[in-house]
């Protein structure tokens, strides 16, 4: 049977992580469009546990700057 789980975004960079929002839930994956003048980019759509909604680009977590998991501690 198909189990699934949550899966959360955890900031590795100093710059990623903010000690007062804790690890976010991944929730989706979108295209966003950051300017009128800038091209979109595909980004992981996190949700906070204060219910705060942000969007992390796929290519920080290429880079290094988060890591996915299936555990939100930290």
């Amino acid at each position: 049977m198909l189990q699934l789980s949550k899966s959360y975004l955890h900031p590795i960079h100093s710059y990623a992580y903010n000690p007062t929002k804790g690890v976010p839930a991944i929730t989706g994956l979108v295209y966003v469009i950051p300017e009128p003048t800038l091209p979109s980019r595909l980004c992981y759509e996190v949700t906070y546990s204060d219910g705060e909604v942000d969007y992390v680009a796929v290519s920080d977590v290429e880079q290094g700057s988060y890591k996915i998991s299936a555990s939100n501690a930290l």
